[in-house]
């Protein structure tokens, strides 16, 4: 297959499927002489975080002279950003090659063994990096953890919960109690469990229970650990247990991912010098979360929707004393008036644009909801205009609102900035 009809097929597979997915993946996986079961991971899940602590991590482990797979989602500007070693992505041809390997098998299979979207995406990743011979992979729950596809590894290296709050409770339940249980689902038999450390303590005691049952050792990380942070706009700097750290990546949760991500690489490789974890740290990079395009005016995109994304979009605001122009994009199923209820007071003037999705919601929409918040309110159906009109004058600017609005802006702007 070539690139179009690659994309074609892998977008072609449902959502999701009546079977469970895990078995179905079972006899896929061994009918290609289980990859998965070659390969050293480092498993990450949680409601917020996950490409953070994988960016850090994966940043770190390369830093020690590793060669680290990543598979992490959604993509930002391209499909294969999902797959990448040492922050590469995945060729087109072996992005086409191992598809077309993966079809001729489920063809062969029939249709009780179709998989799921994610499914199929997670054996292409399992393939591929152990084609290239990946000395570990940092790998990204796509939903929850206990029946996630990526769940068909054996036990990890390290089992990172990221921040749980309450996200997906169709599908993972309407407390955090049962949310905490289904993310940490991802908890093997004699492993290594490593907690984000700002959780509600039901999320810790059920956290805390299934490493027991699992006699995984448990690593609870503090915020007493932490000391002196300083934020800035594109980053900060910290302490942790003595040790001083910098960041490259903006947010007032970013300290606390990265202490996670230390411990994380701590439990995994051992002998792993402080000298080589600061470094990782510090060269870590991650698209559309908070990213600081230009400094002064400045121009920030951020594909953050959820509750806990929208207090850390304020605090960055707030914090850097910015009163931005701002872009805004969302989907229908976000809950698009509280987003705009907490940023809408915050902004000089909104400009709404509907994105390049499905499930996108209209301009004229999000504009009739964001006039009630902001003075200055605009709709516009040029993206491209529109950001080129912003960029010619002297504001701060704000990209945000879905992962889609992100991914067009920096397509847009990526020919005028290094990035």
């Amino acid at each position: 297959m070539n690139l179009t009809d690659t994309m074609e097929y892998i977008n072609s597979m449902p959502r999701f499927i009546e079977k469970p997915v895990l078995e179905v993946m079972k006899t896929v996986l061994s009918t290609l002489d289980n990859p998965q079961d070659k390969l050293k991971f480092i498993h990450v899940a949680g409601t917020n975080g996950k490409g953070s602590a994988c960016a850090y991590i994966s940043s770190i482990a390369k830093c020690a002279g590793l060669t680290v797979g990543k598979f992490t989602s959604p993509y930002v500007i391209d499909f294969r950003e999902r797959f990448q070693i040492n922050d590469r992505m995945i060729s087109k041809t072996e992005l086409c090659e191992i598809t077309t390997q993966v079809k001729s098998i489920l063809d062969e299979l029939g249709e009780d063994y179709l998989l799921p979207q994610f499914a199929l995406i997670t054996v292409i990743g399992f393939l591929y990096f152990l084609k290239n011979n990946c000395d570990v992979v940092v790998l990204e729950v796509g939903l929850g953890g206990r029946t996630d596809p990526t769940n068909i590894i054996k036990t990890p290296l390290c089992s990172v919960i990221m921040q749980i709050g309450l996200d997906h409770i169709d599908r993972l339940g309407d407390n955090v109690g049962q949310i905490a249980f289904e993310k940490g689902g991802i908890i093997k038999p004699e492993g290594k469990t490593v907690l984000y450390p700002i959780q509600e303590e039901q999320t810790v005691n059920v956290i805390r229970s299934m490493s027991i049952q699992s006699n995984s050792k448990f690593i609870q990380t503090r915020t007493d650990d932490i000391k002196n942070i300083n934020y800035s706009l594109t980053g900060a700097t910290f302490t942790y247990k003595g040790e001083y750290y910098e960041i490259a990546i903006s947010g007032n949760c970013q300290p606390y991912n990265a202490l996670t991500a230390i411990e994380a690489v701590k439990v995994s490789f051992p002998d792993l010098a402080t000298e080589v974890i600061k470094k990782g740290l510090k060269n870590a990079q991650i698209p559309a979360r908070l990213q600081v395009i230009r400094q002064s005016p400045a121009l920030v995109v951020d594909g953050g929707h959820n509750e806990d994304s929208v207090k850390v979009l304020i605090d960055f605001i707030l914090r850097n004393k910015i009163k931005p122009v701002c872009i805004i994009g969302m989907s229908k199923d976000k809950d698009i008036n509280t987003f705009i209820h907490k940023i809408g007071p915050l902004c000089r003037e909104i400009h709404t644009i509907q994105v390049d999705s499905p499930r996108a919601e209209t301009a004229e929409n999000i504009a009739a909801l964001a006039q009630i918040y902001c003075s200055t309110v605009k709709s516009h159906n040029d993206f491209d205009k529109l950001i080129d009109e912003m960029l010619s004058k002297d504001d701060d600017l704000l990209i945000c609102g879905s992962l889609y609005v992100a991914n067009y802006a920096l397509n847009a702007i990526k020919s005028k900035f290094d990035i």
